[in-house]
C-alpha cells in the first residue's frame, strides 16, 4: 500500500515536472525580445548591432508603418490632428500595457 501511494505520488511529481517544462518552452519560443527581432530584420551586416545605416531604414519603415496607420485622410503625410490622434492612441497603448489590459485597435478610415 504505501509502495502503491508513493508511485502514485511520484509520478504526479514527474508529470508536473513535465508539463511545466513543455510550459516554459513553448513561451520561450513565443516570446521573442523585439530586439532580437529588430536585429534580425535590420542587421544586415550581421554584427549584432545596428549601425546608422541600419537604424535609418528602421526609422523610414516605422515613420511609413506611422503613416499607414493614422493617416485618416490619405495624403500620405500626418497633419497636425492625426499626429495627436497618433500620439494619444499610442498613450492609451502604453497605458494598457502597464496595466495588462488588451490594445485598442485604432479606428479605421
Amino acid at each position: 500500500m504505501k509502495m502503491s501511494t508513493f508511485l502514485i505520488a511520484l509520478s504526479l511529481c514527474l508529470l508536473a515536472f513535465l508539463v511545466s517544462a513543455a510550459d516554459a518552452e513553448k513561451k520561450s519560443k513565443s516570446a521573442e525580445s523585439p530586439r532580437a527581432k529588430m536585429l534580425e530584420k535590420y542587421d544586415k551586416n550581421k554584427d549584432g548591432k545596428i549601425d546608422e545605416t541600419e537604424r535609418e531604414a528602421w526609422r523610414k519603415d516605422r515613420e511609413t508603418e506611422t503613416v499607414k496607420k493614422y493617416d485618416r485622410n490619405g495624403d500620405g503625410k500626418l497633419d497636425d490632428a492625426e499626429r495627436k490622434a497618433a500620439r494619444e492612441q499610442r498613450r492609451k497603448e502604453a497605458e494598457n500595457k502597464k496595466s495588462g489590459a488588451a490594445p485598442k485597435k485604432p479606428d479605421t478610415k
